[in-house]
């Protein structure tokens, strides 16, 4: 990682089988994908990339096959100032929330922050299971990414809803493109990726008589 001409850049290389000239031109194209027999869907360097440009980044590869691939990602510099600057962090008392996530990287991470911040952490990785445990559980929360196989977190805000109204939080890279009119059943949401004193907040927000 480095600076250079006021952003912040960073390269990750691997040394595998690398792609063809054809492949690391298509590589960010949507639906795009050298990996379909074993399911894979062709978003994850799309999505990637628009995560990146939503930052004011910018994200590009080299490759060579049987030499490796190198991903270069460059973002605009933040001040020392503007780092330093204080956060305040509400504190909650303790409260049962069901965190609905399929990818189990980003669960870990919600349930770590969650965990932390003292409360009682129940995880779900797509819509049935959330329903099954929202009815045996009772939480007092709900927290859901909006992407699922299955049913997105709308159609699970949706439901929800219906069986008994709790507050509901959505997780979501597409928060910017979110029709209003088809997140009725939703509280808050809170863009992907998120940081520790964003869910924080939404957790406030969603539960202010918790608030301590």
């Amino acid at each position: 990682m480095r600076g250079d001409d006021g952003h912040a850049a960073i390269s990750i290389a691997d040394t595998g089988r690398g792609m063809s000239e054809e492949v690391r031109r298509l590589a960010f194209e949507p639906f795009f994908t050298t990996r379909s027999a074993d399911g894979g869907t062709g978003l994850g360097l799309s999505l990637a990339q628009e995560i990146v440009h939503r930052y004011g980044g910018t994200i590009s590869v080299e490759s060579q096959e049987g030499i490796g691939t190198t991903f270069a990602l460059a973002f605009p510099a933040i001040s020392a100032e503007a780092s330093r600057t204080p956060v305040f962090l509400p504190v909650l008392e303790p409260t049962r929330i069901l965190a609905v996530e399929d990818e189990p990287e980003v669960l870990d991470v919600l349930r770590a922050m969650l965990a932390h911040a003292g409360h009682i952490v129940l995880t779900a990785a797509s819509g049935a299971e959330a329903l099954d445990l929202f009815t045996a559980e009772s939480p007092d929360l709900v927290i859901t990414d909006l992407g699922m196989p299955g049913m997105t977190g709308l159609a699970l805000a949706a439901e929800i809803k219906q069986r008994r109204q709790v507050p509901v939080i959505l997780l979501t890279g597409w928060a910017e493109e979110l029709d209003p009119k088809a997140a009725t059943s939703v509280d808050i949401v809170v863009p992907k990726p998120f940081t520790r004193e964003r869910l924080l907040e939404a957790l406030a927000r969603a539960v202010p008589d918790r608030v301590k």
